[in-house]
C-alpha cells in the first residue's frame, strides 16, 4: 500500500501469517506461517508464495542485510534443549547453530545487532529475564542483564548496539460474574 493508507494489495492467497521482514529492494516479504509456524515468502510483483523452511520455527530474526536468519528451537532428542540456529536466506541452510546460556531456559526473542555479527537474545527461568550477547562467531554467551519478572512483548536493538527498546508488563486478569440478565 501506499504510505497514505491507499492501494492496498493482498499478498498471500494460501498460507497466510505474520509478517517478519520485507527485502531492503521490497520484491519479498518474509512471514511466518499461522497455522504451521514455518518461514514463507511472498513476491510483492506477482504474489507468489515459497516456503522457506520445512521446520518450525520460534521468534524470527532477520539480519539488518537480510542475509541471515536467526531463530530459537528445539533439539530433537533425550534432552529437548533450546538452541538458536542460524540461516543463510539465499541457500535455506543452517550455517550455525548457538547454544543458549542456561539449558533449562525458555527462549522469548531474539534480535540482531546492526553489524549482522551479535545476536541478543531473552531467556526466562521462572521468574526472571535475561538479555544475553553472542557473537556470530561462537564467542560464549554474556549475559548483559538481568529484568526480572515482567513478560517481554517484544525487543530492538539500535543499529550500533548501544541501545535496546523493549515492551513488557504484567497481564491482569479479573473475573466478572453478571447475574438477573433476562
Amino acid at each position: 500500500m501506499n504510505a497514505d493508507g491507499s492501494n492496498q494489495t493482498q499478498l498471500t492467497k494460501s498460507e497466510g501469517g505474520y509478517p517478519r521482514f520485507v527485502t531492503p529492494d521490497g520484491k519479498w516479504v518474509y512471514f511466518q506461517s499461522g497455522l504451521h509456524q514455518t518461514l514463507w515468502r511472498v513476491s510483492t510483483d506477482s504474489g507468489e508464495e515459497t516456503q522457506v523452511s520445512e521446520e518450525k520455527i520460534f521468534e524470527p530474526a532477520f539480519s539488518p542485510n537480510g542475509n541471515l536468519l536467526a531463530f530459537f528451537f528445539r533439539v530433537k532428542g533425550n534432552d529437548n534443549r533450546n538452541q538458536i540456529a542460524v540461516m543463510s536466506v539465499d541457500s535455506r541452510k543452517i550455517v550455525k547453530t548457538l547454544n543458549l546460556a542456561e539449558n533449562r531456559s525458555t527462549p522469548v526473542k531474539i534480535a540482531w545487532a546492526g553489524d549482522n555479527q551479535i545476536l541478543y537474545y531473552i531467556t526466562t527461568n521462572g521468574p526472571k529475564n535475561s538479555l544475553w550477547r553472542q557473537t556470530f562467531s561462537g564467542d560464549g554467551p554474556r549475559l548483559i542483564s538481568d529484568f526480572g519478572d515482567e513478560e517481554i512483548g517484544d525487543f530492538q536493538v539500535s543499529p550500533d548496539g548501544g541501545s535496546f527498546a523493549f515492551i513488557r508488563g504484567k497481564w491482569i486478569h479479573n473475573a466478572v460474574l453478571i447475574e438477573g440478565l433476562k
